[in-house]
């Protein structure tokens, strides 16, 4: 019989697609800066919100929410499965180009290195940074 533990083949991948993170600053100038987040409202629907700052007044150059709905249901410790693609749909709705990402969320301090700060920098190939609130 085939045995198939979910838990264990998305940790698996966790731990792959962690090798891909890019663990250094290589920043010439940072000039902007996106912060993203998801709120719940029922079900599998949820708010993804995003806006961009200009890092030199905080001033706000750029906001978007967009209601989504979630395909993946909660799991502890695999948060950017369910997360993710909502704030990548957010951060993609922009109109204005970024620097860097701030997620709510964990990065490299995931306990497989690899929270929902890098996941959604892989998908967009840009410069994230988790904020948790642990």
């Amino acid at each position: 019989m085939y045995s198939y533990d979910l838990n264990t083949n998305l940790a698996n991948i966790q731990y792959k697609l962690a090798e891909q993170v890019i663990k250094k600053d290589d920043f010439q100038e940072l000039k902007t800066i996106a912060g993203v987040d998801v709120s719940f409202s029922q079900d599998n629907w949820a708010v993804a919100a995003t806006v961009i700052i200009n890092l030199e007044d905080l001033e706000i150059i750029e906001t978007r929410i967009l209601e989504v709905e979630l395909l993946f249901s909660y799991k502890p410790g695999f948060l950017g499965f369910r997360e993710a693609n909502a704030m990548v749909l957010s951060l993609n709705s922009l109109k204005m180009d970024y620097d860097v990402v701030m997620v709510n969320g964990h990065g490299v301090l995931h306990p497989r290195g690899f929270g929902l700060a890098s996941h959604v920098g892989i998908m967009i190939d840009k410069p994230t940074l988790g904020v948790q609130k642990d």
